[in-house]
């Protein structure tokens, strides 16, 4: 999905705990910001490692992501969820940006989309956003909708 509808507003309103939905600040442009929502953080977060932990079990412990631009499969362990970069896009649609390390040593960013389908959390999307820091691609607001630029 190239464009994900945002809701009318452009800004991504705080809650006031810790564990409320935040967009870092070090890359503005470089992620989707979204709404407000009563999912925390650390449930976006236990989704993913939930999503991560059971593909890899079948794989012998690497998560694995075919990269369709570069034309390779990536036999990938997870080091970091950034929780300072989860946020909800919309209603029932939630991002997430992760570091992993290829089995090559190669670094990678990975972006994921989880859908809200009857209270649990369900990854719907895997892109590879960064290769060894470098970005495949930004975000950028277009009215209502936040459009991916690629930058390769």
């Amino acid at each position: 999905m190239f464009r994900i509808l945002t809701v009318l507003g452009v800004t991504l309103f705080l809650f006031n705990t810790s564990a409320s939905i935040t967009l870092a600040g070090e890359h503005p442009s470089e992620h989707p910001a979204g709404e407000h929502s009563a999912v925390t953080t650390e449930v976006i977060s236990k989704a993913i490692e939930k999503h991560v932990k059971k593909a890899a079990k079948k794989n012998d412990g690497y998560f694995i992501v075919e990269d369709k631009e570069a034309g390779k499969t990536l036999y990938l362990k997870m080091d970091k969820i950034h929780k300072e970069r989860l946020s909800a896009v919309k209603k029932d649609l939630y991002f997430a940006c992760v570091d992993f390390t290829n089995k090559d040593g190669r670094s990678f960013d990975i972006d994921f989309f989880l859908k809200d389908a009857s209270g649990k959390l369900k990854v719907t999307e895997t892109m590879v956003h960064k290769e060894e820091g470098k970005p495949r691609y930004t975000w950028h607001q277009k009215g209502d909708y936040w459009v991916k630029k690629t930058t390769m």
